[in-house]
């Protein structure tokens, strides 16, 4: 049996000591730093979602897109219908100037916008996610009465069936009409199917 020296034993005990700090105080913040930058991207993205920040942000997009497939006409023009439009793709109703300045065109784009996408909500409560900023997207530019017709597809959209949807809204006379905007919602129709994936 050996005996430690004063010396030796002060060593060993400020060792002992350190590694107590390690595994008490600095393992901990560690941790607890590598915790915190790895919620923090959730904990911001969990606050977006229940602030609708990441409902406004979508929603931007989705007008931008819009904007982007319709385009912007200050003063009345016949649509490929023949139907008398102003701004981004609005159909004139009522009697309304021939020609509009930026922010009312930008006041009826947002409020068309929402006309369209409280009518998917209300008509096809079963739309969520990409889903339903398709059929908003849809209901924008066709209106809700022309979406109504793709019976076929909005059945195939509800049961999740999107190799089906994709089918049907390519085997359309809007696909003839619009064929790009059309094949691009047929493109983010697909993308949500397994078999693509």
């Amino acid at each position: 049996m050996s005996f430690l020296t004063k010396t030796e034993y002060e060593r060993r005990e400020r060792k002992q000591y350190l590694v107590a700090i390690l595994l008490d105080i600095i393992v901990p913040a560690l941790v607890a730093g590598f915790v915190y930058v790895v919620l923090s991207g959730k904990l911001v993205e969990v606050y977006d979602d229940m602030s609708g920040i990441t409902e406004q942000r979508i929603e931007r997009q989705e007008i931008g897109q819009i904007l982007r497939d319709e385009g912007l006409r200050r003063c009345q023009y016949n649509d490929t219908l023949g139907n008398a439009t102003v701004g981004v793709g609005h159909l004139v109703t009522t009697t309304m100037p021939k020609c509009l300045d930026e922010e009312q065109i930008i006041l009826l784009l947002i409020d068309d916008y929402r006309y369209a996408r409280g009518s998917v909500e209300k008509r096809y409560p079963w739309a969520s996610g990409e889903v339903k900023l398709i059929l908003v997207n849809m209901s924008f530019q066709l209106g809700e009465s022309r979406l109504a017709k793709f019976t076929g597809m909005l059945s195939a959209l509800e049961r999740g069936d999107y190799t089906r949807a994709t089918i049907e809204i390519l085997d359309s006379v809007v696909h003839r009409q619009a064929p790009k905007r059309i094949e691009r919602h047929a493109a983010r129709i697909l993308s949500l199917s397994n078999d693509v994936r």
